[in-house]
């Protein structure tokens, strides 16, 4: 008995060892941590400046590990295999990730993973007031365990497979003020075994080619929280006890956007005709809305307008979305430099005309020097005059006409005997007797 209360003992400061994210010392005796940021260990002799640029620290504050994020890019990986690598790696902890400033992840299959062998650890929660903007390719946060992102922090995944992952029985939470966006990936949020819940003021839009969200036990909405987008979206499952998602008509939809509060984004053109423009719908408060103009023939796309003042020359134009909005997309015509020229190309007039129209000459009447052959008559331009649709050139044309010359016969004291006009190139004939 006495042998299996000192093993308890053991296993009990084991634990305890894992929860606070602490191994052996290291030769130097710095305290590592079961921790890897950018592919940087965590010990006591970094902790303050983990990679060096001031813009990320670790420490432990009553018992919770916590790091902070401070305007910071990580492209530094931790390499599990060739095919797995962490930007931020947690062994067998809990961490809390605190967010000021933008934040990015880039370059590793996985943006943040917290492992564990039980609930007690492998917990993730993400908070603050910054943003966190997680490029990898095969899952951009993937707790073992229980996932929350809450306080006022924004979190952006896109281009992986899985946005956020959660594979035991536990619970993915959005709450507090958080906005989470996920964007292109394969499965926007996967509760495997657990459920996903957003509650008080958050924001959840979540894209994925399969599911946007699914939860085996259940999704649940907070008071007054609501699916926005698709209209008439709503919880249930696509077989009798199956998963949970966010269906509409019956199928799992590709994109969801959940939270309090919607607004409405319109958007007009102008001129009538001008172009169209899509995008313009209901989001939920504090999505990304894309709008795109695309000019009909013969126009340009110039700016965008919202009460006749000027937001944004971007085609498409991307903004978070905080209030109704009212916008116009500005189109105008096309113009195309026309030009007239004479035969010798020297340029004759030259202006800009607008697709449509059809240009006109208004200079002097061209002119083309006569030569010992021929007099020249302007006849027109090629090619011909139409409305304009690309830049032109137009070149002056001239009729021909044989020239004739006055040939005389005279006698040897000047007596004119015969004279008569003779065309170019013809040889006169005396027809007369002298």
């Amino acid at each position: 008995m006495k042998h299996r209360k000192i093993l308890y003992l053991l296993l009990v400061c084991v634990l305890a060892f894992c929860l606070l994210g602490v191994t052996a010392a290291a030769d130097d005796g710095a305290t590592e941590y079961n921790l890897w940021v950018g592919g940087v260990r965590v010990t006591s002799d970094n902790a303050s400046d983990v990679l060096k640029d001031g813009k990320v620290r670790f420490a432990v504050e009553n018992g919770e590990n916590i790091l902070y994020l401070n305007g910071t890019t990580i492209t530094g990986v931790y390499e599990v295999s060739q095919n797995y690598k962490m930007n931020i790696y947690a062994e067998f902890i809990n961490l809390t990730v605190v967010l000021s400033g933008d934040n990015r992840l880039q370059g590793g299959t996985c943006g943040i993973q917290c492992t564990g062998m039980n609930d007690s650890a492998g917990n993730l929660t993400i908070r603050g007031s910054g943003s966190l903007t997680c490029e990898a390719t095969n899952k951009g946060i993937n707790p073992s365990y229980n996932a929350t992102i809450t306080g006022n922090c924004r979190v952006n995944i896109s281009g992986a497979e899985d946005g956020i992952y959660s594979p035991h029985i536990a619970s993915i939470k959005i709450a507090g003020e958080s906005t989470v966006h996920i964007t292109n990936c394969q499965w926007g949020i996967t509760a495997l075994y657990g459920t996903v819940e957003i509650t008080d003021d958050a924001v959840l839009v979540a894209e994925g080619s399969a599911h946007a969200v699914l939860a085996s036990i259940g999704i649940t909405l907070g008071e007054d929280i609501r699916i926005v987008e698709p209209e008439g979206g709503e919880i249930g499952q696509l077989s009798e006890g199956g998963n949970y998602y966010i269906i509409s008509n019956g199928a799992s939809v590709k994109r969801a956007a959940i939270g309090k509060e919607a607004c409405n984004v319109a958007a007009g053109v102008d001129p009538t005709g001008g172009g169209t423009v899509t995008g313009a719908k209901k989001y939920v408060k504090r999505d990304d809305a894309v709008l795109s103009a695309e000019p009909a023939t013969g126009y340009k796309f110039v700016n965008w307008t919202e009460n006749g003042s000027a937001v944004s020359t971007d085609n498409p134009y991307t903004f978070t979305v905080t209030k109704d909005r009212n916008l116009v997309a500005n189109f105008e015509k096309q113009t195309f430099m026309v030009s007239f020229v004479n035969y010798d190309g020297k340029e004759l007039q030259s202006s800009a005309v607008a697709y449509g129209d059809t240009p006109s000459y208004v200079g002097d009447t061209p002119t083309k020097a006569a030569s010992a052959q021929y007099t020249y008559s302007f006849a027109g331009w090629s090619p011909e005059i139409v409305p304009v649709t690309q830049a032109t050139v137009y070149t002056a044309t001239y009729n021909s006409e044989l020239r004739k010359y006055t040939v005389k016969f005279v006698n040897y004291d000047g007596e004119e005997l015969q004279s008569s006009a003779v065309a170019y190139g013809d040889t006169p004939s005396y027809v007369g007797e002298p």
